[in-house]
């Protein structure tokens, strides 16, 4: 959004938050971690083809299936690099469907980075 910036306002501290989101598509059998502050906007947008070459382009039947919260983009952006360095479809299902599994991760995002995901 060109020209688009937030202010700082206590009543809407929402404004400031930033999720990471992980997709999956049953046509593909594919996951795919991005990072946004609009996040259903954003898996709206990898359904519909809007960018050419992006690697989602591949399907049209992208779903949620975790939704991290963050307080701010860097953190956004280094839970996204985090999850995507584990190079694991097996590392993104345990932490889709493994209450404890994710739990650790949380954790371990605390611990490298000190900042809290939800």
């Amino acid at each position: 959004m060109t020209g688009f910036f937030y202010v700082y306002n206590q009543t809407y501290p929402f404004l400031f938050m930033h999720f990471v989101y992980i997709i999956y598509s049953a046509t593909v059998d594919r996951y795919y971690v991005g990072e946004s502050a609009f996040p259903h906007n954003r898996i709206t947008e990898h359904n519909t083809g809007k960018y050419l070459h992006a690697s989602t382009k591949i399907a049209k039947d992208w779903r949620l299936m975790r939704l991290i919260t963050c307080a701010q983009r860097t953190e956004a952006l280094h839970t996204e690099r985090y999850i995507k360095s584990m190079k694991s479809k097996k590392f993104i299902e345990k932490m889709i469907v493994n209450t404890n599994f994710y739990e650790h991760f949380k954790e371990i995002m605390f611990e490298k980075h000190r900042f809290q995901v939800n």
